[in-house]
This record gives C-alpha cells, structure tokens and sequence, in this order.
C-alpha cells in the first residue's frame, strides 16, 4: 500500500463540488446594449482556459426554467442558469443555458427563485450555451411546456441501493445524499460526478457497482485507512500531536467515521472526527484511488 501526505485542506465531497462549480469565465463581452455603466471584464475563479465567446446581436427575449442549482454574486455579476428555455414561438430546448447577469455599481440582485419561469431579454452565445442578461421581465402568464418542465424537475430523484439505501440527489448541488451502516454504525454517503449530473445518471450502474464491492470489504478498508492515518501521524504529520495526550495509534485507532463520499469512478473519500480534539477542530480526509489503493491524507476545517 502506498500513499503519500499533502498539507492542504481538502473540503467535503459536497463543498469541493460547490468549489469546482463556482468558476465564471474570464471574457471580455461586447455589451454595448449597456449604455448606463462601464461592463466589467469577467474574472475567472477557477484555474479554467479563457475562451473568446461571440455573442450575437441583438438582443432577444427567451421565457426560462431557473434551474435550482446554486447561484452566485461575485464582482458585479449574478451568475445562475436556466435548465429549459425557449424563444416566444420556438421549441422547448432541453438543455442547459448559463446566464451572466451584469449588475451595475451601488445595485444589488436578489437570485431568482429557482424552478420559477423567468423572462428575460439576453444577448446569446453562437452556441447557444451562454446568454447575457440585459434585464428580467414580467412573465405575464408562463409558457405551459415550461411550467411542465419545472413540475418535473420538483419531483424527487432517488437511487435505491440494497448496501446503500435510498440516496435522494440535492439538486442545488447535484450531489445524491443518504445515510448507511458502515461497520455497524451509521455514516453519511455522498455520490456526485465532477462531469455533470447527466453523467452520473449514465454511470450510476457502475458508481454503484464500486459502493457495492467497497461494502463488501468493510472491515478491510477500515483497518487500512486507520493504519495509513496512524503512519502519517507517526511520519510527515508527526507535528500536529506535539502537544496532544494521545499517540498516533490513539487517534487512529479511535477516530470516528462521519461520511463515505464518491467523487469519481476510482475516487472515494473517508471523513473521520478526531474525537480527542487533538487537530484543533480538523477533521481526518483519506481520499483513496480505488484502481491500485493508493491514499492521501488531508486535514479540511
């Protein structure tokens, strides 16, 4: 088995899903449809290549199903999504369309509800994968084939799995949630995809799959995440219990298991409490590669 130890703090499965998903590309847009202030250049939040996206022109007016994934203020910019849309006398396009909302200096924007139907006048992209938002107007009656949609999309989303239970996806963050015995005790279980939601559906015989067979093992890869926590301790880590009572084995040995997360088809990470206290409130992470199991340790808090 080998591993080996980074000091950087790796968060939650479900927080690194937020993280990865937080990015706004770095553009410069023509919007000239904005007379009343300056546009700002978008800022990149993320280490992502910076495409040139062309725009056309003018403006048109679309009705949209806000999607319920999370939305974001940053920099002058409300950046949110539509999860279906439409011109006025066009077909229901079933597909994701990310939305740049300028707001202009001293102004404040509140998210718009999500899975409400919007209309909004939009500069959009030649691929028709991104729109500008030059402003939101009133809907008036929404387009019935939208609401239809929005009533689908409130429905729940459950995976039942005989090891695993019943996982229930959070569509804020796209992230399926449950709770399962692990070693006879109850933990957490995240499942999500660093792709997209549409991909984890087309995976999830083979995520579910690699839960099953690492269930199957349970008493294997508990005494081996417990032993590669207590070799980093006695190692690399060794400094974070100068000051503490309790030996690497202690901690190791009496660490609890919070949450299972699976980030990927090889990817699966174990959360444990030290329950002495003696990280000053960090949390054990062991991300294992399921393919060769390999580990890595990190302390999120």
């Amino acid at each position: 088995m080998s591993g080996a130890a980074r000091r950087t703090h790796r968060p939650s499965p479900k927080k690194l899903y937020r993280q990865r998903r937080r990015l706004i590309t770095a553009t410069v847009l023509r919007n000239r449809w904005l007379p009343f202030w300056q546009s700002p250049n978008l800022i990149a939040l993320g280490d992502i290549d910076r495409p040139v996206i062309e725009y056309r022109e003018p403006s048109i007016r679309i009705e949209g199903v806000i999607s319920p994934r999370y939305q974001h203020h940053q920099s002058g910019l409300h950046t949110l999504g539509v999860a279906a849309w439409k011109r006025p006398d066009g077909p229901v396009v079933e597909e994701k369309l990310h939305l740049i909302r300028p707001i202009p200096p001293g102004h404040g924007a509140a998210d718009l509800p999500a899975l409400s139907v919007q209309r909004l006048e939009v500069l959009l992209s030649e691929a028709w994968r991104r729109a500008v938002v030059r402003r939101v107007l009133p809907v008036g009656d929404p387009d019935p084939a939208l609401t239809a949609v929005a009533e689908r999309l409130a429905q729940p989303v459950i995976i039942e799995s005989p090891q695993l239970g019943a996982l229930v996806l959070d569509r804020q963050s796209e992230v399926f949630e449950g709770s399962a015995p692990w070693n006879g005790r109850p933990v957490a279980i995240t499942l999500m995809d660093d792709l997209s939601l549409d991909h984890l559906l087309e995976s999830i015989e083979e995520y579910l799959a690699q839960a099953h067979a690492l269930w199957r093992d349970q008493a294997g890869w508990d005494r081996r995440t417990r032993e590669f926590t207590q070799s980093q301790f006695q190692g690399e880590y060794d400094a974070w219990l100068e000051e503490s009572e309790h030996t690497a084995q202690e901690l190791a040995v009496a660490m609890e298991l919070r949450e299972i997360g699976f980030s990927g088809l090889d990817t699966v990470s174990f959360f444990y409490e030290d329950i002495f206290d003696s990280l000053g409130g960090h949390a054990i992470s062991i991300l294992v590669r399921v393919a060769d199991g390999t580990m890595e340790i990190d302390l999120p808090g």
